[in-house]
């Protein structure tokens, strides 16, 4: 530190020495400070202020490394937030306050910081107004007979207007109306209605639910794709069961529907779907409409549905019913008529040109009669149906005939009671069965086989002078076989 130069008069002198002492002082403190820095950069051992900086990493920038990680951490998991609906917000779980307002806050404030799940616990919600649905949030109960909301005098679940809903889910409730056990009072309360004009729906999950009591819909979105139904019980709804736009990755798996209106039906999907082990239903008209029509909804829609392993029992009318030019695959899946009364079709074929298959499927009656002659009426546009290992059979029925178009195949199939081929194609039969005996095609009688009086074999290699065919005389292995019918040499 530099000082100042020696003044002249007595009273200089002794400011000169004041100063100089001065600046001595303010050096010393410079230099313990700079010691001070040098032992908190390079110091051993370092000061307890320094060590507990660090939060015990190596060096301080490493803490602050660290820090950063977390901050960003934590601004992940705001966009996978988890809401107790009870424990954090205080809402009521016995059904006597009305509650819905706060499962909407719940909503709406999971969606904003990125989308989470609202948990919903055992009880009852009640609620007066209906609840918009959010892209990215899933709200999910405690069990299908656990968790209920109670909706009064309004819709259930349903979307904001004009507004793209992606990743919903929805799961492990009951959503009931208050509509009681009646299904013919229809105000357009849907139980779970999504319908956002011309926004659509997507990449949605609807599982293990029960609808329930609404003077409505049980399930509708009208405009969506790529979204799957798993466990959907439907009862007592004003309108159809469950109907959607579908798509081809719209699967519904395991879903039932019990009761819904009159003329109304179990399932409606307008394009293209996916039915696996589906079932119904108890009281309804039809159990399936797909596709859609210019006369009956306004416009065209080509449907291209798979059942496997269906059961479809006890429509009033139709078993299934397709309408505008696409084709089907029922798979392992069978058709009972009621028990009583008349019906019209198992399937009905409005319009198609397409090739539609059956395979390894049954049809049959409890004991109903149906209406008309054709129980697979195929309509409009030729279309082409293919049956492949099944069965068409009638139990306790009467009056049940097949009257299939133009172009229609049985193969390997096995037809039986009352069932009448009109026009068909038939390729590479086995055998007929006719007043109980069986009618086969050969060149040669049989040489194998056990056989009864009355077995017959047709020659399929006739010549000039030979025989039409052979019958059995005398039941065995292979039994007695004598030639009849002299071909004209």
């Amino acid at each position: 530190m530099g000082k100042y130069g020696t003044l002249g008069s007595a009273f200089d002198r002794i400011f000169r020495n004041t100063l100089n002492k001065a600046l001595d002082d303010v050096d010393t403190d410079i230099q313990a400070q700079k010691k001070r820095v040098d032992d908190l950069i390079v110091g051993t051992p370092q000061p307890s202020e320094v060590v507990d900086s660090r939060g015990g990493f190596p060096v301080l920038g490493d803490r602050l490394n660290d820090l950063t990680s977390n901050l960003a951490q934590s601004a992940k998991q705001l966009n996978n937030i988890a809401i107790d609906l009870m424990q954090d917000y205080g809402a009521d779980f016995t059904g006597v306050s009305d509650h819905g307002s706060l499962l909407q806050q719940a909503i709406d404030f999971v969606a904003s910081n990125g989308g989470g799940v609202v948990y919903l616990p055992k009880g009852t919600l009640k609620s007066t107004v209906n609840i918009l649905v959010k892209s990215n949030v899933e709200v999910k109960g405690n069990g299908k007979s656990k968790t209920i909301i109670q909706f009064i005098g309004c819709s259930g679940f349903v979307s904001p207007t004009d507004t793209y809903i992606n990743n919903f889910k929805l799961r492990d409730m009951t959503i009931k109306g208050d509509a009681g056990l009646i299904t013919n009072t229809n105000s357009g309360y849907h139980a779970i209605g999504i319908n956002s004009g011309t926004k659509e729906t997507m990449n949605c999950v609807f599982e293990n639910i029960f609808v329930r009591e609404f003077r409505g819909k049980g399930v509708y979105i009208p405009n969506m794709f790529s979204c799957r139904f798993t466990d959907i019980q439907v009862d007592f709804v004003a309108d159809n069961g469950i109907e959607i736009e579908g798509g081809n990755t719209t699967l519904l798996e395991n879903c039932y529907v019990h009761s819904v209106a009159t003329g109304k039906a179990a399932y409606v999907v307008y394009s293209s779907a996916t039915l696996i082990n589906c079932n119904g239903v108890d009281n309804a008209d039809i159990w399936g409409v797909f596709g859609q029509d210019v006369a009956t909804d306004g416009k065209n829609s080509i449907f291209n549905i798979t059942l496997l392993n269906c059961n479809i029992e006890d429509f009033k009318k139709i078993g299934l019913r397709f309408k505008f030019n696409g084709s089907f695959k029922l798979i392992n899946t069978t058709f009972l008529a009621p028990s009583t009364g008349t019906f019209e079709y198992y399937t009905r074929v409005d319009y198609s040109d397409k090739v539609s298959m059956v395979l390894d499927s049954n049809f049959q009656s409890k004991g109903a009669t149906i209406l008309t002659l054709a129980p697979h009426y195929l309509g409009g546009g030729n279309p082409f149906l293919f049956f492949a290992n099944g069965e068409s059979t009638v139990t306790d029925g009467t009056n049940v005939w097949s009257l299939p178009s133009i172009g229609t195949q049985r193969s390997s199939s096995y037809l039986k009671n009352a069932v009448k081929l009109s026009r068909a194609y038939i390729d590479d039969i086995d055998y007929m069965k006719l007043g109980g005996k069986r009618h086969h095609f050969g060149t040669a009688a049989p040489t194998t086989g056990t056989w009864a009086v009355g077995d017959i074999y047709y020659n399929t290699a006739p010549v000039a002078g030979g025989k039409v065919g052979w019958i059995c005389t005398t039941a065995g292995t292979p039994g007695t076989w004598k030639s009849f019918g002299a071909i004209d040499a």
